[in-house]
């Protein structure tokens, strides 16, 4: 299988060539006509599925003509990168201030068996509370399991960023309020539970005589 370039384009290592030299196999483009500003700004990978954010696209589940995010799932077929399906929010509460955001899918993230997409703007009640959306695969596409908010449920934009590492999912609230002993921002790590869904066992914040002021903008696990 090749490996990913930033640029969403595909190079193969199968003969070998010096690292100056790989060779362009695939590029992608977004699988429908649609006008995006941020189609690829973020990839994830697991095994042969590849999930790709795509910012500012025409959400179908409704909501008006405001620009929603989407992600775009490959999956590889032995010898490309194929389309196999989109998925949008589920979010459809109904209500005054509520909305799914613009950013879903600015996070996701593969954890366990389970695909993760964060949208740290949806809103609800005209507040930026956030939210990870959980899908697990069947048949061939990915389909909504459960959604995940902040501990709180405060406007802290829960899903600010998102990482994996095995079973354990990292989700920050860049905008977590503080504590008495603790600054802004928090990063909340999940597991699954025995019956299947996914828990908070455990918060991370920063203690208030260290900076920087906000914990949780970004996350990356390095093995």
């Amino acid at each position: 299988m090749p490996f990913l370039s930033l640029a969403l384009a595909l190079a193969t290592s199968a003969a070998a060539p010096p690292q100056d030299e790989a060779r362009l196999e695939q590029l992608f483009q977004p699988p429908r006509p649609i006008a995006t500003t941020g189609y690829g700004v973020h990839l994830s990978s697991w095994g042969t599925w590849l999930a790709v954010f795509s910012s500012a696209e025409g959400n179908p589940r409704g909501f008006g003509a405001r620009p929603r995010g989407a992600v775009h799932l490959y999956r590889w077929n032995g010898e490309r990168w194929a389309f196999a399906h989109s998925i949008w929010s589920p979010f459809t509460a109904a209500g005054p201030g509520n909305s799914p955001g613009i950013s879903f899918g600015v996070g996701v993230a593969f954890a366990g068996s389970s695909l993760f997409v964060s949208d740290p703007t949806q809103s609800t009640a005209g507040f930026l509370r956030g939210a990870v959306h959980r899908y697990e695969l069947v048949g061939d596409r990915w389909q909504w399991r459960e959604t995940l908010t902040s501990p709180t449920n405060e406007p802290g934009r829960f899903g600010s960023a998102v990482a994996s590492h095995g079973n354990r999912l990292f989700v920050s609230a860049a905008e977590a309020a503080p504590t008495a002993t603790s600054l802004p921002g928090a990063v909340y790590v999940l597991e699954p539970s025995a019956l299947g869904d996914w828990t908070i066992v455990e918060t991370l914040r920063v203690n208030p005589t260290v900076n920087p002021p906000a914990l949780g903008i970004g996350v990356l696990l390095v093995a």
